[in-house]
């Protein structure tokens, strides 16, 4: 059985084109929010990518919010979701 096969719930992949962007933000205040491409999302989870401030604390076990999406407003409902980090890839 390979990993996709394992998974419970259907991803949507974004493609290069359409470059959707999600404003996240830690849970500790002195952390400034930031923006990342969202690569995929599914009813189980979401995957992006993004350039790491060296200051931000984005690891495995980490709570995120996810504030909003910038340019879907069809996932614009999606907003203020709590999320933990499973993996990081640096």
């Amino acid at each position: 059985m390979d990993y996709h096969e394992k998974r419970r719930h259907t991803r949507l992949f974004f493609s290069d084109n359409e470059k959707i962007q999600g404003s996240f933000r830690t849970n500790s205040e002195s952390e400034p929010p930031f923006s990342a491409e969202v690569l995929d999302i599914s009813e189980s989870g979401l995957g992006f990518t993004f350039k790491r401030d060296t200051n931000q604390s984005i690891a495995q076990g980490n709570k995120i919010i996810l504030d909003s999406f910038h340019e879907l407003v069809k996932l614009q409902q999606l907003s203020m979701i709590p999320m933990t980090i499973r993996w990081v890839l640096d």
